[in-house]
């Protein structure tokens, strides 16, 4: 049997940017210092939320997880993240 490391990749991260500026502009931030500041709330909010997610707890859970932001379907990132996730190597 060969291990293979399984990595989970979350694209859009930056929906969670977007709410967790929300979350400080409701909690009375200025714009400027919730802009700043989203990013880091948002992986805080991740990490808190998102990483009870099923797959981290199955019987081979990923090794890690990237976040990715600033990508759209239109998005040549995208493109060639889907080539290199779905191509067959060799």
């Amino acid at each position: 049997m060969i291990a293979v490391p399984v990595i989970v990749v979350f694209t859009k991260f930056d929906a969670l940017d977007d709410e967790a500026y929300e979350a400080l502009a409701n909690e009375g931030l200025l714009h400027q210092d919730a802009v700043m500041q989203a990013p880091t709330r948002a992986m805080e909010d991740f990490e808190k939320n998102h990483k009870n997610l099923p797959i981290f707890k199955s019987h081979y859970p990923p090794k890690a997880y990237v976040t990715l932001r600033g990508m759209s379907f239109g998005d040549q990132k995208v493109g060639t993240l889907k080539k290199k996730t779905f191509s067959k190597q060799t």
